[in-house]
């Protein structure tokens, strides 16, 4: 005889456990149509639109400030914000233009949108009044911004805006002092006066931090590689580096590749912005630093 227990502990035979379990049924189905019994809620009309001012700040994205404007508009209206809208684009390029929210105690804003067409096409005046910030692209070198386009663009990233670092090789050495130059000279480049589009702090080696830097022959030694990287890692072949010039171009080169994400498809392939584009003999030069603050200016960022 299949039995039960009462609450108290007694035991309690089929008959008894069947009636129970009915009347468990029973509540429950009388649980399930009440619940069905009640009336459908209506959602809560949308609030209307308000009248909103947008500060936007416009800065020359190597440069700073350049100007300011003030876009009035009803919340949830198209906000057309435009590189022509500046008071002054004599130093920028005409067609770029990243906008974000303001710069926060001197750190780069959080992303809002981006456009290579002058103008920005898809945000929306905000529920409230607000400031943004415009990143315009600085023309006055020449540099060639779509170089970054030019390959496979992977958001990657896995570390956020205040980043760490560490020293690390694998079944390779090196000068010690040269990935650390590199290091400093990428973070020299994004710690500007007037804001910062990332830093890097160095923990001990081999305490990994968000990604490390350092001397390997890479996976397939066969190919040969001058280096590699990839979203948490960046490092150079002493085997094919001959010179330390030559190891120093190759380090900013990956480590730009890192930060960047931008890359040629395939086994061999590497950055789009290669060390005879962005380096010289004394590390990385002007093209360098208006690309990879460019590409930092632009791109949806980790903040955590």
């Amino acid at each position: 005889m299949i039995s039960g227990i009462k609450p108290n502990g007694k035991r309690i035979g089929r008959r008894d456990a069947l009636r129970l379990t009915g009347q468990a049924g029973l509540a429950a189905a009388g649980t399930v149509l009440l619940g069905r019994c009640k009336g459908s809620t209506t959602p809560d009309p949308e609030p209307p639109p308000l009248a909103v001012d947008v500060l936007v700040r416009f800065y020359n994205h190597t440069q700073g400030y350049i100007g300011e404007k003030v876009y009035s508009g009803l919340s949830g209206s198209p906000l057309a914000i435009k590189v022509s809208d500046c008071p002054d684009i004599s130093t920028v390029n005409p067609h770029l233009i990243a906008v974000r929210e303001p710069i926060n105690n001197g750190w780069l804003g959080r992303y809002i949108e981006y456009s290579w067409t002058g103008e920005l096409f898809s945000t929306k005046y905000p529920k409230q009044n607000a400031e943004y910030a415009a990143f315009l692209m600085n023309s006055t070198h020449g540099t060639d911004y779509i170089i970054l386009d030019s390959g496979t663009y992977y958001l990657g990233l896995l570390h956020g805006i205040n980043a760490t670092w560490d020293r690390e090789d694998y079944d390779a050495t090196g000068p010690d002092e040269i990935p650390r130059e590199a290091m400093r000279q990428i973070k020299e480049t994004l710690a500007l006066p007037w804001i910062k589009y990332m830093d890097f702090t160095e923990l001990s080696p081999y305490v990994r931090g968000d990604f490390w830097v350092g001397y390997a022959p890479g996976s397939n030694p066969e190919l040969n590689l001058r280096g590699g990287f990839s979203e948490g890692c960046a490092w150079a072949n002493p085997l094919v580096c001959a010179t330390d010039v030559m190891k120093l171009r190759v380090f900013i080169e990956q480590i730009f590749g890192h930060i960047t994400m931008s890359y040629i498809s395939g086994s061999t392939g590497g950055p789009t912005a290669t060390y005879d584009r962005i380096t010289d003999d004394n590390g990385i030069n002007l093209t360098g630093r208006e690309l990879l603050t460019y590409s930092l200016a632009r791109d949806r960022l980790r903040y955590a």
